[in-house]
């Protein structure tokens, strides 16, 4: 009983303003995702849903090496280094955005009937996207949780404004949407004070572009495969089923997604959290802390799972139209897989705050290898389910590497986090000005 009233305590404290912005987040996607499915015929909300996993997955390859490496080497216990430290991360952003979403607008343009304004609205999404996120990461590594809410606040909600007088115009449509993204997330940007970063050119630029480097490198491959093991079964299903399917596949998704407000909020708070406690608490403290954290998510999201697979048919008929209550279905083994994820997501954190990220690449590696065996028999013979039980055995691969790697860690935990406290105090005395 103690057990889990430790992670309720854990969940009402200090996680409460990350769930808040998480919730506006999920809700504002969630309504953006409605708002489309309900506009669009299902070919057009397919083509939508293959565009904007394009423009997740680019943008997720560029936060493996600013926003995520911000989120746990951002952490210091001196702050007073804080604004050469973002502007360092900002300067980055920048030059790694610009020539990446050159190459995807040359891409994109080749892709037949691609309008040029959608492809430059997904090209300018990615790049204001990514500056709003690297905002965020260094808010978060300094637990300032309420202008992380303000920022999302602005984004999301100027987004569904937009979103809201296109739909009034009768002028929603795939590449408007897009542009409304992007102008909503300069907005998330331009409210805010971009985490006190300076004007002027920082030191050590190069110093820390190595760091980011060194840790992100495996977050990066590791992005690398989760697109080969995860998110490429939503293209898979376009290719070898058709697109209308794809869209209906990714409203399933969207249904169970509903429960990424709880769950998704408080992992984003755990990373930089679990940081702290480690470098202050020592391993112990680190292993309790995350402990509670997992046993509480973990049966939140089975409570939401269970009640979205019995209702799963009337909640597609009403969120969306009845022509996605044929894929109901899907719900349930969505709904498994999300809580797979929120085991791995919690495991995920424990080696990403340990400074080992190359154990989510090797657990994403392990995956991309089952997806290439099974991925294709499995949808070319039962469609979308095969897409949808082909992401239940990537998530039973990654949690299986997760495990092993931990009980192999074991025994020599306690010198590792003694190294790893040991290198962040060194870094956070470099930085003081």
């Amino acid at each position: 009983m103690n057990f889990f009233r430790r992670s309720l305590s854990v969940l009402r404290g200090g996680a409460a303003m990350a769930i808040a912005d998480q919730g506006l987040v999920s809700i504002a996607n969630f309504l953006t995702t409605v708002a489309l499915a309900k506009t669009l015929q299902i070919r057009e909300f397919g083509f939508y849903s293959l565009l904007f996993a394009t423009m997740t997955n680019v943008g997720g390859l560029i936060n493996t090496l600013v926003s995520e490496p911000t989120r746990v080497l951002g952490v210091s216990k001196d702050a007073r280094g804080n604004s050469t430290y973002a502007t360092t991360q900002l300067i980055l952003n920048i030059a790694l955005t610009l020539p990446v979403v050159t190459v995807v607008f040359s891409v994109l343009h080749l892709v037949p009937s691609m309008h040029d304004s959608a492809a430059l609205g997904v090209c300018a999404a990615i790049v204001l996207i990514g500056t709003q996120e690297v905002v965020r990461a260094l808010n978060a590594a300094a637990h300032r949780w309420g202008n992380v809410l303000i920022s999302d606040f602005a984004y999301h909600g100027f987004k569904l404004a937009l979103l809201a007088a296109l739909m009034l115009a009768d002028s929603l449509r795939v590449d408007t949407v897009f542009w409304a993204v992007a102008l909503g997330a300069a907005a998330g940007t331009g409210v805010h004070t971009f985490a006190g970063a300076q004007s002027r050119a920082p030191p050590r630029f190069t110093a820390e572009l190595s760091r980011n480097w060194n840790y992100g490198k495996w977050l990066l491959l590791e992005s690398i495969v989760f697109i080969a093991s995860y998110s490429i079964y939503l293209y898979l299903v376009a290719l070898l089923v058709d697109v209308e399917a794809a869209g209906a596949f990714n409203a399933a998704q969207t249904l169970v997604n509903s429960a990424n407000v709880l769950w998704m909020g408080i992992t984003a708070f755990s990373i930089p959290a679990a940081r702290r406690a480690l470098i202050e608490h020592g391993p112990l403290g680190w292993q309790k802390y995350l402990l509670d954290v997992g046993v509480g998510i973990v049966a939140l999201t089975t409570g939401i799972g269970i009640l979205l697979s019995i209702f799963a048919r009337p909640l597609l008929i009403l969120i969306f139209s009845p022509q996605y209550a044929h894929y109901a279905y899907l719900v349930p083994i969505l709904a498994f897989g999300m809580v797979l994820t929120v085991c791995n997501s919690v495991l995920g954190i424990a080696f990403r705050t340990l400074e080992l990220p190359r154990t989510g690449f090797e657990a994403k590696l392990v995956s991309a290898a089952v997806t290439a065996v099974a991925a294709y028999p499995a949808i070319k013979y039962w469609g979308a389910m095969g897409a949808a039980i082909g992401l239940l055995l990537t998530q039973f691969s990654w949690l299986a590497v997760y495990i092993i790697k931990l009980m192999a860690l074991r025994p020599v935990l306690a010198e590792h986090v003694a190294h790893v406290v040991a290198q962040s105090s060194a870094a956070g005395r470099v930085n003081r000005p």
